[in-house]
């Protein structure tokens, strides 16, 4: 025969139902709380870790951009060298080509920090100055990258001119002048580089800074019109 012992308590009143079922609740949601908690602090410490990779990568284009800005201007004076003696050499004389700078040195921004938080679900929780600088210099970027590809294909224009025989010397009247056209595209793809350049490095020198980018006057700011 199996004992039955009565309860050591009375039966559970509805009120010590709701109470039990009160304390089981506040539990659940204290643990739900205190995840959310860990986890947001997680995303801003991952957030501030992906703001100094933006910092360092907004450093390097800075070095990157004070670098071709020279370049572009020194590749440019040597082209329009040879633009003034293609342009004024006689038709009967030879004409030498002058060395030139290789474009090839134009490189387009970092954009690799960038990219990885864009991808995240960590933009939120950034200032959002800072974001919507971001995006505006992902849109810089695309037309540096344009602009690049530009010089690529105008030096290689370039190029198969002055290859077209062994000696450039021996180009003919119709040859040089085509010759002529290809250098000028190519100052102007490094003009329109310097452009993008210059309006890419406004956009970051405000990220660094911390400060709103206003694309309305960076030709004013730039002198570039």
């Amino acid at each position: 025969m199996i004992d039955i012992h009565p309860p050591s308590h009375g039966s559970l009143t509805r009120r010590d139902f709701f109470v039990h079922l009160g304390i089981v609740v506040l539990g659940i949601l204290i643990a739900i709380g205190l995840e959310q908690t860990i986890e947001l602090l997680h995303k801003h410490h991952q957030a501030e870790h992906a703001q100094d990779a933006l910092r360092d990568e907004s450093l390097q284009n800075r070095a990157l951009v004070q670098h071709d800005l020279p370049s572009i201007a020194e590749a440019q004076q040597l082209i329009r060298a040879n633009m003034h003696a293609l342009d004024h050499v006689s038709s009967s004389a030879p004409f030498h080509p002058l060395p030139y700078a290789s474009p090839t040195f134009v490189l387009t921004p970092h954009d690799i920090a960038w990219l990885a938080l864009r991808d995240s679900e960590l933009i939120p929780l950034l200032p959002s100055e800072l974001s919507t600088t971001y995006w505006e210099m992902e849109y810089d970027r695309s037309i540096t990258a344009d602009a690049n590809a530009q010089i690529v294909q105008r030096r290689d224009d370039v190029e198969r001119l002055l290859h077209l025989h062994d000696d450039p010397a021996t180009l003919s009247v119709a040859e040089r002048e085509s010759l002529l056209v290809a250098f000028s595209a190519l100052d102007q793809a490094l003009t329109n580089m310097r452009t993008a350049l210059l309006i890419y490095n406004q956009a970051n020198e405000a990220a660094l800074a911390g400060k709103p980018f206003n694309p309305d006057t960076v030709f004013d700011q730039t002198g570039v019109r």
